[in-house]
C-alpha cells in the first residue's frame, strides 16, 4: 500500500480532530472539522477493502450519513443566523428548551 496515501489520510483525520478542539467558536468551523473526520473515515474504509466491493459500499453508506449530517448542520446555521443574528456557540448556550 502507498504510505504517502496513508500519511495524507491520517493528516486529514488528525487535522479534523485537532480542529474540533481548537476552532469551536463558530458552528461553521465545527461542521467543517466534522466533515473532515467523516471524509477520512470514508477513505479509510475504502482503502481497507480496496480489493472488495463490499467495503466501498460501506463507504457510500457512510457518505450518505455524512451528507445528511451536513444538511442538518447547515440548516442549524441558517436558523441561528436568522433568529439570533450569529452562528457562534455562545448563542447556543443561551437557548432554553
Amino acid at each position: 500500500m502507498n504510505w504517502l496515501l496513508w500519511g495524507c489520510l491520517f493528516f486529514v483525520w488528525g487535522g479534523g480532530i485537532i480542529g474540533l478542539g481548537l476552532f469551536h467558536v463558530s458552528v461553521i468551523s465545527f461542521l467543517v472539522c466534522v466533515e473532515l473526520v467523516m471524509l477520512s473515515v470514508i477513505v479509510f474504509v475504502c482503502l481497507i477493502g480496496y480489493k472488495g466491493v463490499e467495503y466501498c459500499m460501506w463507504g457510500i453508506i457512510i457518505l450518505f450519513i455524512s451528507v445528511c449530517e451536513a444538511g442538518v448542520g447547515l440548516s442549524l446555521v441558517v436558523f441561528l443566523s436568522r433568529v439570533y443574528g450569529s452562528s457562534q456557540f455562545r448563542v447556543l448556550s443561551g437557548l432554553r428548551w
